[in-house]
């Protein structure tokens, strides 16, 4: 059996101007403990009749996400109050709406099981396996759209579902 925690806090400080005054707007970033922690469990045992049986448990902190409202040239040509020109190259500005950092989705939580029978077989043995992935069929969240508009906040993936599976080995 195994296994261990894993936290941290980060900071990011770009408090500087290079290219545009745009530079300062949320330069002083924070990735919360809350946001880097994870903790992961694994074992085996073996057990009577030749049969094993091993685990992998892992709860892990959700990605954060963001809220972007992109403007094309011509939308901020168009603003009443906006730029009186377009974009350099006629490209897209994105526009934060909200502090990086500040949204996240849920924890991941996630168990996988194993059950192994091994023959022995002269000087060959075999070993069957049953895989149960995702075992208690948790559909968290992985990532989420961050574009703003209909669909922001809708989920872009989700973990895996419960996945089962028959395999072997053959040693010789």
């Amino acid at each position: 059996m195994g296994g261990g925690v894993d936290t941290g806090k980060t900071t990011l400080n770009q408090c500087f101007v290079v290219d545009s005054p745009q530079d300062l707007l949320y330069c002083d970033e924070v990735n919360p403990w809350s946001g880097q922690s994870q903790s992961k469990l694994f074992g085996s045992a073996p057990l009577p009749a030749d049969f094993l049986v091993s685990f992998a448990y892992q709860n892990l902190s959700g990605d954060d996400f963001d809220a972007n409202l992109l403007y094309s040239s011509a939308q901020l040509q168009a603003e009443p109050n906006g730029l009186s020109r377009g974009t350099a190259g006629g490209g897209s500005i994105s526009v934060p709406l909200v502090a990086p950092n500040s949204l996240r989705v849920d924890r991941i939580t996630r168990l996988d099981f194993r059950v192994s029978k091994v023959i022995n077989y002269n000087r060959f043995r075999f070993q069957i396996n049953f895989d149960a992935y995702n075992l208690v069929n948790i559909s968290s969240v992985r990532s989420i759209n961050s574009s703003f508009g209909s669909r922001w906040g809708f989920p872009n993936t989700i973990i895996d579902p419960r996945l089962l599976q028959f395999g072997g080995q053959i040693d010789f």
